[in-house]
């Protein structure tokens, strides 16, 4: 069949809006059709839905720029973190090893009546729970 839109070139047969059409690649580029599925990119524009998963390859351009309007980037870039994993569990190690430290310093000093040392020993435990449970409220 010919093209119904430029009567020249070989075209394919879509069915848009209902209406049977026939289009030839260039037609359909510049008419905005998916190749796969007949979806219109004007139908795609207003809804963001596509018809087909090739919707998202024919529009590829017009899904970037919507992405950027929306998104503020077309680049996925995840969850960044603030520090290397390694230092992170370093850390994280160290004060656990202190805050056993702290906590058999506590016990001790609540057996031996010492409750003033008691009493900074809780405070600086405290600190430390703080720093290794963040977020957690007591």
């Amino acid at each position: 069949m010919i093209c119904g839109k430029c009567g020249k070139n070989q075209a394919q047969k879509y069915i848009l809006q209902g209406k049977e059409i026939f289009l030839c690649a260039e037609c359909r580029r510049k008419e905005g059709v998916c190749p796969e599925c007949g979806t219109l990119l004007s139908e795609f524009q207003k809804t963001g839905l596509a018809g087909c998963a090739y919707c998202y390859t024919a529009f590829r351009d017009e899904v970037l720029a919507m992405l950027g309007k929306m998104q503020g980037s077309t680049r996925h870039l995840g969850k960044v973190q603030s520090e290397r994993p390694l230092d992170r569990y370093e850390e994280t190690r160290e004060l656990v090893r202190e805050h056993d430290y702290v906590k058999s310093k506590l016990e001790r000093a609540i057996l031996n009546g010492d409750f003033a040392d008691a009493d900074s020993l809780k405070a600086q435990l405290e600190s430390l729970n703080k720093k290794l449970y963040p977020g957690v409220k007591k």
